[in-house]
């Protein structure tokens, strides 16, 4: 696991590498196995301070050019 040093805090489920556990958390998708991805189903709706890293989907870049819109969608974000 690689963390960036400007993180106040980093760890994976239980583990803490550094820090405590208070602060936004990054969810990083494609790192998370079946089951964890199940406990941060559960887990997210009493999170305040989250957000959710994932690969875009493949052309969705090019459709919301062709459809007008400047703005991103992001996994896990609807965008109005």
């Amino acid at each position: 696991m690689s963390v960036p040093p400007f993180f106040p805090s980093a760890g994976r489920g239980d583990l803490l590498f550094w820090g405590g556990k208070e602060g936004p958390t990054v969810v990083i998708l494609e790192s998370l196995s079946g089951q964890d991805k199940k406990s941060l189903v559960e887990e997210s709706s009493t999170m305040h301070d989250w957000v959710v890293w994932c690969k875009s989907k493949k052309g969705a870049e090019e459709k919301n050019k062709k459809n007008g819109s400047k703005k991103k969608a992001h996994c896990g974000q609807s965008v109005r």
